[in-house]
């Protein structure tokens, strides 16, 4: 499995959109120069730390802050 980036439009995928493939698929389209590899630094998420869900409150238990419990 590789990542690809478009470099030109591909139906369904519009360029600059990435995309998993079977190597041998990827392969096809960097070779036909529709699309580049894309390396894991430039694969990582965007806004997001670790395992990608967003980080945990201030620790406190309760209500979140700006709220308040009746």
């Amino acid at each position: 499995m590789k990542i690809i980036k478009f470099l030109v439009r591909v139906s369904p995928y519009q360029a600059g959109e990435t995309a998993g493939f079977p190597d041998d698929v990827a392969k096809g389209y960097v070779d036909d120069k529709r699309a580049e590899y894309v390396t894991p630094a430039k694969a990582g998420k965007k806004g997001t730390e670790g395992d990608g869900n967003p980080p945990a409150g201030d620790g406190k238990d309760g209500a979140p802050s700006g709220t308040s419990e009746a």
